[in-house]
Parts: C-alpha cells; sequence; structure tokens
C-alpha cells in the first residue's frame, strides 16, 4: 500500500526495551533518524498527541506509549500476535500516533454498517473520544474531525481506498446526520487475516499499543470507560426512576450474560449467516454486534446524552441491538415482557382519547382490528404485526397522514403483502388518536410545553411538539416498569438482564410461575394507579 512516507523505521522497534528513552524523528531524506531526549527537535513535542499529527512524531518509551493509549473511545480490542505485526507492516503511515490506531481499529471492529446504506457511520463524538476531546452534555463543542481524517486518509490509506461523506441520515438514531465510510479497501493479504482474527479471537496483544492482552487489563480498561462516562453523566439532568434503574442495571450479577455467551453465542451466529435480507450488509451488521458482544457480554446503561428523553440506553452496540430473531437465538433461556400495547394506552389517556381507552380496557385485541379491517388471512397475520406495530409509531406524534400510509404500505409489500392503505386513517383507532394529537399539538404550542405523570413541567422552547410529546410517554413507560426494578431488589431468584423501554427480559433462577405472577402483578397495579389500561405479554425465548 502506497503510504505518504514509504522508508521503513530503522529498527521498527514500537516496545523498543533496549532504548527506552530513543525517539524516531522524520529526517529531511524522507526517512528516520534515532534521537535522544536532548535532541532539540524534541523541545516541546514530547506528549502532545497533537503534535504527532502535525510533525509524525514516534515515541517508543514504552511507558510514554502506554500514556498516549491511555484515552480510548472504546473497550481495546485483543489480537494475535501475528495480525498486530501484519498491521504494522501494512499500515506503516500510522506511525505510533494513537488517534491512528485508535480510528483504525473503531473501523475495523466496534463500526456496524448502516442498515440503509451498508456504510460505516462515524460521529463526531467518537471521533472527539478518539482524540481525547471534551465531551460535554454528549457533544463535542468546537472540535473538527476534519484533520484527523485527512491524516488518516493520507498517511495511513490513500483518496483511493478510504473515502468519506458528510450528514448522512442514518436509520439508528444513535448516529443521525453522522459522516459515513463509503469507501474503505484492504490489502487482500490483509483483509484475509482480518476476517481470520474475526473469527478465531484469538488475543495475544491490545491491537492499540501492543501491550500483552489480559483478562484483567481488559476489564480495566472497560472500567475506566465506565469511568469517563460517568463523568459526562454529571453535567445531565437524570430522574430519580431512572437513576434507580441504572443504579441496578448497571452493577448486576455479570453471570447471566457470560452464560450465555459460552451456550448461545456459536448459534446465533449461525442465525445470523442464515438470514433472509435484500443486501448482504445486514448479516455483517448482525455479525459485527455479536462479536461486540462477545468483547463485552454485559451492556452499560447511561441516559439519554440531551436530556429530552428519560429512557436509557445500552453503550455502544449490545444485545438489544440485534435483530428480534437473532436476539431470540442468543438469548434463549431468559423470558421477556413487554407491555401491552404500551403507546396507544398510554396516548389515550394522556390525550383524552375515551374510545380507545374504552377498547383497551375492555382488552379488545387491537391487532385484530386492523387485520379485520384490511382483510389480513390468518397465515399473513405474524408478518402484518411486526409492519403495523413498527410503523404505526409514527400516527402518536409527527408524521401527515399521506406519509402513514405510504410507511405502511411499503411495510406491507415487504412481507408480500399488498393492500390498499390510504384508508388507514379511517380506522376507528388511528382516527380518533390523530383527532386528540392534533388537539394536543395545539395545547402544547400554546402553553409551551406540557405536564407528565409525575408533575412535572416539560418545556418546549426551542424543541419540536413530537419530541415533547414522546418525552411525556416514555416517562409513563418508564415509571411502569420501576415496580419490576424494585421487585428484583429483593430477591436472587430472578435478574432483570436486558431494558428495553417499554419491555425487559428477565433470568429466572428459581421460582419462575411464582415471580413471573408476582411481576405481572405489579405492573398492572401501577397501570391503574397511573390509569393506563396495559400490563406485560410474556415471550419464553
Amino acid at each position: 500500500m502506497i503510504v505518504a512516507n514509504e522508508t521503513p523505521h530503522p529498527a521498527n522497534r514500537f516496545m523498543s526495551e533496549e532504548a527506552p528513552d530513543t525517539y524516531l524523528v522524520p529526517n529531511a531524506d524522507g526517512g528516520w533518524d534515532e534521537v535522544g531526549l536532548k535532541d532539540p527537535r524534541l523541545k516541546g513535542l514530547r506528549g502532545d498527541v497533537r503534535s504527532y499529527l502535525k510533525t509524525s512524531l514516534v515515541i517508543t518509551n514504552k511507558v510514554a506509549l502506554r500514556n498516549q493509549f491511555a484515552r480510548k473511545a472504546y473497550t481495546p480490542v485483543g489480537v494475535s500476535r501475528e495480525f498486530y505485526q501484519l498491521t504494522r507492516k501494512t499500515f506503516r503511515g500510522l506511525y505510533h500516533n494513537p488517534a491512528r490506531w485508535q480510528l483504525l481499529e473503531y473501523i475495523l471492529f466496534h463500526a456496524v454498517p448502516d442498515e440503509r446504506t451498508g456504510h460505516l457511520p462515524i460521529t463526531q463524538t467518537t471521533l472527539a473520544r478518539i482524540e481525547g476531546a471534551k465531551i460535554r452534555g454528549g457533544k463535542a463543542r468546537n472540535y473538527s474531525a476534519i484533520p484527523l481524517l485527512w491524516w488518516f486518509q493520507n498517511q495511513v490509506m490513500t483518496p483511493d481506498t478510504f473515502q468519506w461523506s458528510e450528514a448522512k441520515k442514518s436509520a439508528s438514531k444513535a448516529t443521525s446526520k453522522c459522516r459515513q465510510i463509503t469507501k474503505f479497501v484492504l490489502p487482500p493479504e490483509y483483509e484475509a487475516a482480518w476476517r481470520k482474527q474475526r473469527a478465531e479471537d484469538k488475543r495475544e496483544v491490545f491491537f492499540c499499543g501492543g501491550l500483552k492482552w489480559s483478562k484483567p487489563a481488559h476489564e480495566a480498561w472497560k472500567l475506566k470507560r465506565r469511568q469517563d462516562k460517568h463523568e459526562e453523566e454529571k453535567t445531565l439532568v437524570i430522574s430519580e426512576s431512572a437513576r434507580n434503574i441504572l443504579d441496578y442495571l448497571n452493577h448486576s450479577n455479570p453471570r447471566p450474560f457470560q452464560q450465555i455467551l459460552r451456550s448461545n453465542y456459536a448459534h446465533a451466529v449461525e442465525k445470523a449467516k442464515s438470514l433472509e435480507v435484500d443486501a448482504d450488509h445486514k448479516i455483517e451488521r448482525e455479525l459485527r454486534i455479536l462479536e461486540e458482544i462477545r468483547r463485552s457480554p454485559q451492556p452499560y446503561y447511561f441516559p439519554s446524552d440531551l436530556g429530552h428523553s428519560p429512557r436509557i440506553y445500552p453503550a455502544g452496540m449490545n444485545i438489544a441491538s440485534l435483530k428480534k430473531d437473532i436476539r431470540k437465538a442468543y438469548t434463549r433461556g431468559w423470558v421477556e415482557a413487554d407491555l401491552r400495547t404500551a403507546q396507544l394506552a398510554i396516548n389515550a389517556k394522556i390525550w383524552g382519547a375515551d374510545k380507545i381507552l374504552t377498547w383497551l380496557e375492555d382488552e379488545v385485541d387491537v391487532w385484530e382490528t386492523f387485520y379485520e379491517y384490511f382483510d389480513i388471512a390468518p397465515v399473513e397475520k405474524g408478518k402484518a404485526k411486526g409492519a403495523f406495530k413498527n410503523n404505526l409509531y409514527a400516527v402518536w406524534y409527527q408524521r401527515k397522514r399521506v406519509i402513514i400510509a405510504k410507511l405502511l404500505e411499503e411495510a406491507l409489500r415487504k412481507s408480500q403483502i399488498k393492500r390498499d392503505m390510504s384508508v388507514i386513517t379511517e380506522h376507528p383507532i388511528v382516527k380518533e388518536i390523530l383527532e386528540k394529537r392534533e388537539e394536543a399539538r395545539w395545547q402544547i404550542t400554546r402553553d409551551d410545553g406540557m405536564e407528565d405523570c409525575l408533575g412535572n413541567w416539560i418545556k418546549r422552547g426551542q424543541r419540536s411538539v413530537a419530541s415533547v410529546m414522546a418525552q411525556a410517554a416514555q416517562t409513563a413507560e418508564m415509571e411502569l416498569l420501576v415496580p419490576v426494578v424494585e421487585m428484583a431488589r429483593t430477591t436472587e431468584d430472578f435478574q432483570v438482564v436486558l431494558f428495553q423501554h417499554d419491555g425487559f427480559s428477565v433470568k429466572f433462577r428459581r421460582n419462575k410461575d411464582k415471580w413471573q405472577e408476582m411481576i405481572g402483578e405489579v405492573v398492572e397495579k401501577k397501570a391503574k394507579e397511573m390509569g393506563f389500561p396495559t400490563g406485560l405479554e410474556w415471550e419464553e425465548l
């Protein structure tokens, strides 16, 4: 591969123990000179990562090296010595620059293809963390990623093998409006070694830095990453309920996650490889998520960066990021619970949709009303439910009527179900919810906000009306599930192992039927107190 400086390092001593105070600096002939600490060319540059970007300074001091790589944007990856040495040989433009090594590691092992484009999203926040920039409120203020990307393109890769685009809309909220890597071409020999490393997961040294890999060191890196994120949390306003759930999940027993990794990982990989999809990158996406889970089996949860949502989110790619079929394969042995028609029940109560509340209180099956309305055959119901459930979310907050019909029509068509959805807005449930939605939107605009179920005022300010409405509903969702966590704290018989906004997964150790009934009762009691006609639906995985 052609790089900016093709001259090999004199001794290529990345971890030299023989000359710990020796530095390599580029000379006028395009080669490298070994210099000591007192050399004038080093004056004012030692320990300054940004200077490396400008001068290509290479440090071989082992202690300095460890300090340089201390700031990680994510949990570091362990690789084989052979793969590490091949990386140094193939990409000489990496030198010993921490930011470039971490960016390459992110692309090779952490980035997950966008569902729509198949490209690798790379957010400004990720790039800022790679360079050690300050993160406040989930954002890197006054940070530009262009210098890092330019140096990576021109010294590590080439303009023909590495390209990126600006601000593409992503399918994932976590990566929306961010850059995407549109081209990333590896030499054939290196690509084969990379795929072998991913398959075998041989861990001998850390990819960044080449220090010896060990489980304690790996766990120490993870702990530091969590501590850094915890510092960022201090700038955010978190509700008492969210803090309660965060505290439970982030200090729970890791054993259930280790158990399913050992017993179900291979099965989930085979399931992912056999997925019937319209693009290969969707399989690659699931495989990369599974590999990330293999490195960090237990999710770690954080609040919303912007503070506009009371929800909590697992960091990075995790079990909840998997497609439903793959998640079920990976979490065999757990039990999943979801709030029944949660968004409909909550918004019907908040917006005063009395007819819908009556139907829900009478336990009318909402999805059956749609099947009957559109004459969905019994064999088609399974596929149709996913289309209705995923796309009717647009009804609650912001989509125009014509867009709602178009979204549903496209979703059903992908499931080989052809129906005219133009009359969807005449369905009794959709018709009433749209009417009440417009009334609620008008009141929020008039009052510049609304009150949530806890009596707290949600100020609109510069936010969209839909954002305010969503926050009110999400607050109610969170409150409905708090009793489950409080009950879990009182016993070792079960553990809440995964939290998914309007549902959760449980690992039962004993007395499963007893606890499942008690959990259902405590949620139903809370729902009645709050006036939401909903409850739990259970599914064995």
